[in-house]
């Protein structure tokens, strides 16, 4: 199952609907509104898997407060990315071109997930028997 067809299924199951639409800001990405995701029908491929992330995570993390797109952002990056698995892809030595097309991102989003999980586990970190750092960059050692 693809990024794209795990994503559609989680909104599936919570009775979410997806629909693409035009912006006229082609800038607007997204909206998330009472169980309706919008995307911006002009999306590029490599964008659409973080923008939908983002907004479901809208869904999630609704609390009405100034934090919500922090929040909505973790969401969708452990969602596209969870770190156990960007930990897999270090062990099997998965080159960072192969995460990106695999994921369908963009190198720019890739660069915003491993920005949030080093603000929220470096320097180092120990999750399921590895220990991981990301001082000075990112590596894993099993423990």
């Amino acid at each position: 199952m693809t990024k794209k067809e795990e994503l559609e299924q989680f909104a599936y199951e919570n009775e979410i609907s997806i629909n693409e639409v035009y912006f006229q800001n082609e800038n607007f990405e997204g909206l998330y509104i009472d169980n309706n995701v919008f995307i911006n029908e002009e999306i590029k491929p490599y964008k659409y898997n973080v923008i939908l992330a983002h907004e479901l995570g809208h869904h999630e993390t609704l609390k009405g407060n100034a934090l919500q797109e922090m929040r909505a952002n973790g969401w969708a990056y452990k969602k596209i990315l969870p770190i156990e698995k960007l930990i897999e892809y270090k062990l099997c030595n998965v080159e960072y071109e192969d995460i990106i097309e695999e994921l369908c991102i963009s190198s720019e989003d890739f660069c915003k997930i491993m920005d949030y999980y080093k603000s929220k586990y470096a320097p180092h970190s120990i999750i399921n028997g590895y220990k991981i750092r990301f001082d000075p960059s990112f590596s894993v050692e099993c423990i």
